[in-house]
């Protein structure tokens, strides 16, 4: 291993005591764990969706979307939320997953 010398050293070292100050902030780490769960319950949601590869990509990048919308609406979304907070529904989801492997 080597260290890294110079400016990207400084970076490294500037943007370390940034992220550390950061986190010292009242709410800073709630608020953004809600932004990165956000980001990241779409990827699920499409895992779930059963698009697959294409037609996932396909709506992401030209339909902005609407398809993953369109099949989780609000009506859809507590649906997908009870099995995974209730323990027992989970065990039962997780049990039958790993039966099907």
């Amino acid at each position: 291993m080597r260290l890294d010398e110079g400016q990207v050293a400084e970076d490294i070292t500037t943007a370390f005591h940034q992220r550390s100050n950061e986190i010292l902030q009242d709410g800073f780490v709630e608020q953004r764990y809600r932004k990165f769960a956000k980001e990241k319950t779409q990827v699920y949601l499409r895992k779930f969706s059963g698009f697959g590869k294409w037609l996932s990509r396909i709506d992401r990048r030209l339909l902005s979307g609407m398809l993953l919308n369109r099949k989780y609406n609000t009506k859809q979304l507590p649906a997908i939320q009870n099995p995974i907070e209730c323990e027992a529904h989970r065990e039962l989801v997780l049990a039958g997953l790993q039966g099907e492997k």
